[in-house]
C-alpha cells in the first residue's frame, strides 16, 4: 500500500489482510485515531513518538515501516502475542536495549527493524521458532523466559 490514505482524517478502521506484503510509511499519514504520541489505524500501529519503556495495545497486528522513527528516547519496547508483521525500519532510530515478544509464532520482521541489536526475550518453549526466524539476525540476543 502506497499513499493510499494519505490525509484521510476520518479514516478511524481498517482491515489489513494477514498475506499483505508491504504498507509504506506514510499510507496512513494524518488518519486514524491519535493518542499520547502514538496513532493507529485499525490494529495498525502507524506512527509513535514515544521514550523510556512503551507496550504496544493488545490487539495490535501490523506495525508499519518506520513507525517509531521519531522515539529516539525508547529504552524497551513490550510487543504483545498478536502482532504478526514489522516493517522496514520500524524501531531502527531508536535506542532500544530490550525486547520483549509475547508472541510464540515470530512475527514477520521486515529489513532493517532494529540497529541496536537489543536483547529479546520470547516465551518459554519458543527458542526453535525464534532462531530459525529473522530474529536470528534482527536482535543481539534471544533469551526464552516465561513471561505473562
Amino acid at each position: 500500500i502506497g499513499r493510499a490514505f494519505y490525509g484521510c482524517t476520518s479514516l478511524k478502521s481498517f482491515i489489513f489482510p494477514d498475506n499483505i506484503a508491504y504498507i509504506s510509511s506514510d499510507a496512513f499519514y494524518n488518519a486514524g485515531t491519535y493518542e499520547k504520541g502514538v496513532r493507529y489505524v485499525g490494529d495498525c500501529l502507524v506512527y509513535a513518538n514515544v521514550s523510556g519503556d512503551y507496550t504496544i495495545k493488545s490487539g495490535t497486528r501490523f506495525i508499519l515501516d518506520e513507525a517509531f522513527k521519531n522515539s529516539l528516547s525508547l529504552n524497551s519496547i513490550k510487543i504483545p502475542s498478536s502482532v504478526i508483521k514489522i516493517g522496514n525500519k520500524a524501531f531502527y532510530t531508536c535506542p532500544i536495549k530490550l525486547v520483549h515478544c509475547y508472541a510464540t509464532t515470530p512475527p514477520v520482521l521486515l529489513t532493517d527493524v532494529f540497529s541496536s541489536n537489543p536483547t529479546c526475550i520470547i516465551p518459554q518453549g519458543t527458542i526453535d521458532e525464534y532462531t530459525k526466524s529473522t530474529w536470528n539476525k534482527a536482535v543481539g540476543r534471544v533469551i526464552e523466559q516465561y513471561i505473562k
